[in-house]
């Protein structure tokens, strides 16, 4: 929904009747939007960290960087509401921001590594 609509245009009660489940039950397991825009935040870290890694045993080759590219690129458009609404997010959430920020000199680090 938040890759569709964007994150603000988005509310708990949309979330609860896209799932089909009550607000309630929704804020049993997620305290607020900002909380499950945490939760999707550590999936995407999650993935991105995965698609950056190189390989350890050998130098990476131009068929490794095109995959470590494709990767990177799949993960940004599977959370692209995290671009879409990047500004409001970050100012919103102080620990997103600090969060992006490892992720973009993790991304650097995997380019120097590479190159």
């Amino acid at each position: 929904m938040f890759n569709e609509q964007g994150e603000p245009n988005v509310t708990t009660n949309h979330i609860a009747d896209e799932l089909e489940i009550s607000p309630g039950n929704l804020y049993y397991h997620f305290r607020n939007k900002d909380d499950i825009v945490e939760h999707l935040f550590q999936r995407f870290e999650a993935h991105m960290d995965q698609a950056m890694l190189v390989p350890e045993d050998r130098d990476a080759d131009l068929e490794d960087i095109w995959l470590q590219l494709h990767l990177v690129f799949e993960c940004i458009w599977e959370f692209r509401f995290l671009y879409r609404d990047l500004v409001d997010l970050l100012l919103r959430q102080r620990k997103l921001k600090m969060r992006f920020s490892r992720i973009l000199k993790r991304a650097h680090e995997s380019i120097v590594e590479v190159c």
